[in-house]
C-alpha cells in the first residue's frame, strides 16, 4: 500500500464525512496509484456538488398542490 500524499489526504477532510469515511476505508485496503488516488477525490467532490445544488434547489422550488 502506498501512502497518500499530504495535499491528497488535506482534500478527502474537505469531504463529507460519510464520503471521507468511505474513502479512507477504500484507500486503506485497496492498492491504488496517485493518480487513482486524485480521481476518486474529484468523482467525490463532484458527487458532493450535485447533492448539494440538487439539496437548494428542492428547498427553493416551491411545492405544487
Amino acid at each position: 500500500m502506498r501512502p497518500i500524499r499530504p495535499e491528497q489526504f488535506a482534500r478527502i477532510m474537505t469531504l463529507p464525512q460519510a464520503a471521507r469515511m468511505d474513502l479512507l476505508e477504500f484507500l486503506g485496503g485497496t492498492p491504488v496509484s496517485a493518480r487513482q488516488v486524485d480521481m476518486l477525490i474529484l468523482t467525490a467532490q463532484q458527487k458532493y456538488k450535485r447533492a448539494a445544488v440538487e439539496a437548494r434547489r428542492a428547498a427553493t422550488e416551491p411545492e405544487h398542490a
